[in-house]
């Protein structure tokens, strides 16, 4: 498209000419609107699209297992296992539906998995564990990541098996042991799992390779609507 300078009509640089005008490091427009330096170093490139997308989805997960709602709704301890548990079941939530993404979803899965635990050793180290012990964490961890999933394949589609599975992976409430104190927790947990994983499986391909989905917190809750006049109201006073 011609330039106009002072109303005057200035001539098109043919395009040859246009394609030799490399920009300087001090000019960081050209830079960013060429993207010709990203593409070198391979930013564009599938494998790396893949990990960064991978990351920013991991960080989703860390973000939703976060939410208050879980801890006062769903009535979670707030102690460092409930938090990990949430967060294995974001991953999970994740992972469900990334199966279906053939070899993308498979290497997606890997960058999430290992940056999970990667974050783990780190927290654990930061708590002040040794570095024998948080090895030892490490597997045990795994062992209950592992014991979580498996469980919400074996039972996503049956109602009274999720219950099952909730109670014991993220109540701690003994197999076949769910009692009137306890189910109706329970049963809001399974629902919100059941919710989200639907969810999950009725994004686009494109949603769930490139981060474009969200969580919903408030399936299950009973005062969702209270609890978010709340989480404003905080934020307002913070503002302040």
């Amino acid at each position: 498209m011609p330039s106009f300078q002072h109303g005057k009509k200035v001539p098109e640089q043919p395009a040859t000419e246009q394609a030799q005008q490399v920009p300087t490091s001090g000019d960081a427009t050209p830079l960013l609107k060429g993207n010709w330096f990203l593409k070198l170093l391979g930013y564009y490139g599938k494998e790396s699209t893949i990990i960064r997308n991978a990351n920013l989805t991991y960080n989703k997960c860390v973000d939703a297992s976060k939410h208050q709602i879980f801890y006062s709704e769903y009535q979670l301890g707030g102690e460092y296992i409930d938090k990990f548990t949430m967060l294995s079941l974001h991953i999970w939530f994740c992972f469900y539906r990334l199966r279906r993404e053939g070899s993308e979803g498979k290497q997606m899965q890997q960058e999430m998995f290992d940056t999970f635990w990667t974050d783990e050793e780190s927290r654990m180290t930061d708590a002040g564990l040794h570095s024998l012990l948080v090895s030892r964490n490490v597997k045990e961890f795994q062992r209950l990541f592992y014991g979580l999933g498996v469980s919400l394949d074996k039972s996503i589609d049956n109602e009274q098996l999720l219950m099952q599975a909730v109670a014991k992976n993220i109540y701690g409430v003994p197999e076949g042991n769910i009692t009137l104190e306890n189910f109706d927790k329970v049963k809001r947990m399974a629902k919100y799992i059941k919710e989200n994983a639907t969810h999950m499986l009725e994004q686009p391909s494109v949603s769930v390779l490139t981060n474009n989905f969200v969580y919903r917190p408030d399936v299950g809750a009973l005062n969702w609507k209270k609890h978010r006049v709340i989480c404003r109201t905080k934020k307002k006073k913070k503002k302040k």
